[in-house]
């Protein structure tokens, strides 16, 4: 993604804790900067953001808190974030929802629809702007951050 939004104009940052995956993105788009560091250590860059985005990250942490906490550090008023997780409400999900190939720990540790992933970003200063329906579980929202929080 990095990538796709260079090439539309904007400058562009990834971040990962994995050594291999920055590695991969430093030698596949040359022209994007991407650093290996924790949230901690990306706040110290002291960096603001119009747009984030973030995909496949959240359900994998222990806690949704440090991680909207850097958003939120990072985010400048009225920034935009985009988010995917699976989406644990997805009328495709089996009804005895541990069946679901989705639960599968100590890789997925969370899980978040809707209702909670908005609840957690307005704790934040954030409201959703946009939801996207998918025919898959997968949960897309826009949430844009409020002038004055």
């Amino acid at each position: 993604m990095a990538d796709s939004f260079r090439r539309l104009g904007a400058t562009s940052y990834g971040i990962d804790i994995s050594q291999n995956s920055i590695d991969f993105a430093r030698n596949n788009f040359p022209k994007c900067t991407f650093f290996c560091e924790t949230f901690d250590k990306a706040l110290t860059r002291n960096m603001k953001f119009d747009f984030i985005f973030t995909t496949e990250l959240m359900e994998h942490l222990t806690g949704p808190h440090e991680c909207m906490r850097f958003i939120n550090a990072v985010s400048k008023p009225e920034t935009v974030v985009y988010v995917a997780t699976p989406d644990s409400n997805h009328k495709n999900v089996p009804k005895d929802i541990y069946s679901w190939s989705d639960i599968c720990p100590p890789e997925h540790l969370q899980w978040f629809n809707k209702s909670n992933m908005e609840e957690l970003f307005n704790q934040y200063g954030f409201y959703l702007l946009k939801p996207f329906n998918k025919k898959s579980p997968a949960l897309s929202l826009l949430f844009k951050k409020s002038k004055h929080y």
